[in-house]
């Protein structure tokens, strides 16, 4: 069990890095337009777009970036969207960013 213990924590510690690395690199893009910025990466306690509200209204954000997988249509209403629900409940304005790759 230790080992199966060991993989899961080596997976969230990868996981929280790279989250932080791709806050860190949009809040780069967004500070070079002259966006004063806080880049942020969040683990959701129950769903995404209300941990990243929750966030946004703790720290008296002016509007909320984020990224867009860039999923079909019909992919992104089966599965559900962040982004979408952002737009419909969110008292600020949101940026929603499509990849280039």
């Amino acid at each position: 069990m230790g080992v199966v213990t060991k993989a899961a924590g080596e997976i969230d510690r990868d996981l929280r890095d790279g989250a932080q690395r791709t806050a860190e690199e949009g809040a780069g893009m967004a500070a070079a337009q002259g966006l004063e910025v806080r880049p942020e990466a969040l683990r959701a306690q129950a769903n995404v777009w209300r941990t990243l509200l929750d966030s946004a209204h703790s720290h008296r954000s002016a509007a909320v970036v984020v990224g867009s997988r860039g999923r079909p249509r019909f992919e992104a209403g089966l599965l559900g969207s962040v982004s979408r629900a952002l737009v419909h409940h969110a008292p600020v304005p949101i940026l929603v960013v499509r990849s280039r790759r």
